[in-house]
């Protein structure tokens, strides 16, 4: 049903500027007792900036893409962060180092009934998640795709609307 409003358009979003760092950084104590069972460090961000958006529904997103993330990384592997600003944009980039999604699985990675074969083990609501995933991004007006940037790197980039910062804030940076 949550997917349905998402999809919809009929979710009503209370958007503020928020720190990208916090929104990661409360994302990560979500899934830090799960990638701490499985042996996986979560590494980053180095670097912030202000986005767009309302934060319990962001850090929803990023939870579950950090999920998918762990569940596709083996013991003693890392997933690194990292936020960068582009013009009026933020891109939020979750690399990990799990088996390679070839281009015709990316195309349906976050379509709602789709399962990677690059990954049958995966947790079967798995998709759905990133369905969900990228169902709230595109409601924050933004955009979330996968991509192999090496052999062994996927990299799930995440687009958001860049905020601004106040007077006070300018100094956190």
């Amino acid at each position: 049903l949550e997917l349905d409003r998402l999809e919809s358009g009929q979710l009503s979003l209370a958007c503020e500027s928020i720190h990208a760092y916090n929104l990661l950084a409360r994302a990560k104590d979500n899934v830090q007792k799960l990638a701490s069972a499985r042996g996986i460090k979560l590494q980053g961000p180095g670097d912030d900036a202000f986005v767009m958006g309302e934060s319990e529904r962001l850090v929803d997103a990023l939870t579950g893409l950090r999920k998918y993330c762990i569940g596709r990384s083996n013991r003693g592997e890392s997933i690194m962060l990292s936020v960068k600003q582009q013009s009026t944009d933020v891109e939020i980039t979750i690399a990990d180092r799990g088996p390679v999604i070839p281009l015709s699985e990316q195309q349906l990675l976050f379509e709602r009934y789709s399962a990677s074969a690059a990954h049958p083990a995966a947790d079967p609501l798995a998709n759905l998640s990133l369905c969900i995933a990228r169902a709230i991004i595109q409601n924050h007006k933004g955009d979330v795709y996968v991509a192999s940037s090496t052999a062994t790197t996927t990299c799930f980039c995440i687009t958001l609307p860049g905020g601004f910062a106040t007077a006070n804030e300018e100094d956190d940076l």
